[in-house]
């Protein structure tokens, strides 16, 4: 999570904020947190409120909101299975995490489905919101979209739940190539001690773990003191795959997340039946 440190820090920002909540003012641990803050900082419900919004929710692409799904149910406890592993959308902490994400949306300018990541990231830097989820990976394009005058007041810290999720890439070797010698010196390469070090500078983020404990890259990169926490805490999305004829790729999956989503927010009284009807489709996929 980013977040604007010199709002957080502000004594007359956290006076506000604790006579209005009768708590003090810090980066959210939960996500009922999270939108606690996320409206004080927006000025629909705070006239005195320094941004305009308290976040955004990126869900251009359905990959994205349902990661914006995902995030909040683990964060309550939640998710598509039951203990014994079968698929179990209509629980208690599911409902309670959809109805987070659908308060959520009051504190931000435009729907999710017009929200893209760059433009969370403008968003941000302009000033207009208050506090920022996204991956770790876009920290530098996120801080160079951030106005010179507010960019040294950025803070840094763990999702609310510490509910992140992995993402990332894969790279896989055809069994059959002739080029194992050459492929095996990339690895090699990748990953060198100094070859990390060169692709962090570049990038900010590294595909082993020495820069994250490197004191001058720190000081460069600072979100990336929370990175090695992060990660070990992070879950993968593991999604059904193999239907009875034929396999179903995880598009699928996340196109019936968003679909309930958007459903949800037209009918916000009926979030049960909506779980119960995207667990019906969800099984369809598999017959």
């Amino acid at each position: 999570m980013f977040y604007r440190r010199d709002l957080f820090e502000s004594t007359a920002v956290k006076r506000m904020f604790k006579e209005q909540h009768r708590l003090p003012l810090r980066t959210p641990r939960t996500w009922s947190e999270f939108n606690g803050i996320a409206r004080f900082f927006t000025k629909e419900y705070n006239e005195n409120s320094p941004t305009a919004y308290g976040t955004s929710i990126t869900g251009c692409i359905n990959e994205e909101m349902a990661l914006e799904v995902q995030m909040r149910l683990w964060g309550f406890d939640g998710g598509f299975y039951d203990k014994n592993g079968r698929l179990s959308l209509v629980t208690p902490q599911n409902i309670k995490a959809f109805k987070n994400l659908l308060e959520t949306t009051k504190y931000v300018e435009r729907p999710a489905k017009e929200t893209s990541i760059n433009q969370s990231f403008q968003d941000f830097g302009a000033g207009k919101t208050a506090m920022l989820i996204s991956y770790s990976e876009y920290a530098t394009q996120i801080r160079d979209e951030i106005h010179g005058d507010i960019v040294s007041r950025i803070g840094y810290s763990q999702l609310p739940g510490k509910s992140a999720a992995n993402v990332g890439w894969h790279l896989g070797v055809n069994k059959n190539t002739d080029k194992l010698p050459i492929i095996e010196k990339y690895f090699e390469w990748i990953g060198q001690k100094q070859t990390s070090y060169y692709m962090t500078i570049l990038s900010g983020q590294s595909t082993v773990i020495e820069p994250y404990k490197n004191h001058e890259l720190l000081k460069l990169y600072p979100w990336m003191e929370l990175t090695e926490e992060g990660q070990s805490r992070a879950k993968s999305r593991i999604y059904p795959y193999r239907g009875n004829k034929e396999l179903v790729p995880p598009y699928q999956m996340e196109e019936i997340f968003c679909q309930m989503f958007t459903e949800m927010k037209e009918n916000p009284n009926s979030i049960e039946d909506i779980l119960a009807m995207g667990e019906r489709k969800i099984k369809r996929l598999f017959l």
